[in-house]
């Protein structure tokens, strides 16, 4: 669905591996159908009758930005990649009528040395980086797991303050709590792994950002049906 009308929205899922959607390493590199994140949120889009394409910029073990934990290996990080990588898929995907990026980072954050506030901060940045590149950022708060990362809960209260501030000031920034949604249903929303969601969380998640933000944000345009020629002449002898 993708033309030059500049018709098709372009939603791009920025963030980690949860954002990748497939494995623990892996990276998305603006690519279209990578993983459960993109290839359900693309057919819930074009579905509603929103001709979307959505690409995929998740880069597994991606930290907020720069500490560090000696041994740990991740390509850059967020507020490192941000410009580069939505140039980029402005790049791929040029004529488009509007363009939203889905935010979903912190995770790994504490694993890389990096305090709450940092990630606040760097969330903070991210988000300016993303409307300065004229996206209009849904930012999402860390996903729950099965694990001992007990700084989540601190976390997704600062991104949600920090998403506040820009609504105060007046800017369309977006805010979506998928914590919330999968945890009362961990157990069965997870991969084995107890970190990364399985298909039916990545469902759920998927269905998030488009019942709190998408289904507003981008008005349905229902197709006409085409007429074909020997029905027209149908019509036209009648």
């Amino acid at each position: 669905k993708i033309d030059s009308t500049g018709s098709v929205i372009c939603v791009t899922c920025s963030g980690d591996s949860i954002t990748y959607g497939y494995a623990l390493r892996g990276q998305g590199d603006g690519r279209l159908d990578v993983g459960d994140p993109d290839r359900i949120l693309t057919t819930l889009l074009n579905d509603s009758d929103r001709p979307s394409l959505v690409a995929n910029l998740g880069s597994g073990g991606t930290p907020t930005g720069p500490a560090g934990s000696p041994g740990l290996v991740a390509v850059g990080y967020g507020l490192e990649r941000v410009t580069n990588d939505l140039s980029r898929v402005r790049a791929l995907y040029p004529d488009h009528s509007a363009r939203y990026v889905v935010i979903l980072y912190g995770f790994n954050d504490r694993a890389w040395g990096i305090t709450n506030a940092t990630t606040g901060f760097n969330i903070d940045r991210i988000i300016q980086q993303s409307l300065n590149l004229g996206y209009i950022p849904i930012v999402g708060t860390i996903a729950p797991c099965i694990c001992s990362n007990n700084t989540i809960v601190a976390r997704n209260e600062i991104i949600k303050s920090i998403v506040s501030a820009w609504q105060r000031a007046g800017r369309e920034v977006y805010f979506v709590d998928q914590y919330s949604l999968l945890l009362g249903n961990i157990s069965n929303l997870l991969l084995p792994d107890g970190v990364h969601p399985n298909t039916a969380g990545y469902a759920q998640i998927a269905q998030n950002w488009f019942d709190r933000t998408l289904t507003t944000l981008i008005e349905a345009t229902p197709q006409t049906p085409t007429i074909t020629p020997i029905l027209q002449l149908l019509l036209d002898d009648n």
